[in-house]
């Protein structure tokens, strides 16, 4: 009895032991949305952008206050997707990592399949997410060819 104990113990230290040494394994999506939320137009205004991706096009929405200030759609060709796709496989494990409150500056990543959410990941500018988090984010930001120039609106002085 007492063999079978000690094996039963050391067989399930082993299996514990690699599960928790194997990477976190990021689910299949379908959708990935990348929302970055900041207030630094003004003390009191807020702008905020999304880029939702899907296998045959993105979407880009620039708000400021709320208010849709851009509205864009880029079509995707299947090698771009599966970039994103093959990028995700090494991202961190999903968490919220907002230290602050939460109308303060903020970024996340959502992973979809079938309209489900698989994965989140939310930071603030107190958390510096993984290497492969931030290689997998531009490339995000990268299927927007024209974000910058969305994003140099919000600093357009309006009349």
């Amino acid at each position: 009895m007492k063999a079978i104990m000690r094996f039963l113990l050391v067989y399930g230290g082993v299996v514990l032991g690699m599960a928790a040494c194997q990477s976190y394994q990021v689910p299949e999506f379908d959708k990935v949305i990348f929302n970055c939320q900041d207030k630094a137009i003004g003390k009191q205004s807020k702008y905020s952008y999304t880029i939702m991706v899907s296998p045959d096009q993105c979407n880009a929405v620039v708000k400021a206050d709320e208010k849709t200030i851009a509205n864009r759609i880029y079509k995707l060709d299947k090698a771009q997707f599966e970039q994103v796709k093959a990028l995700s496989k090494k991202i961190e494990a999903p968490g919220n990592y907002n230290k602050m409150s939460p109308d303060a500056a903020f970024q996340e990543v959502t992973l979809m399949s079938k309209e489900r959410i698989k994965y989140h990941l939310s930071w603030n500018k107190n958390y510096l997410p993984k290497p492969a988090t931030t290689q997998f984010v531009q490339a995000i930001k990268d299927l927007v060819p024209d974000l910058d120039k969305l994003l140099n609106v919000l600093n357009t002085p309006t009349k």
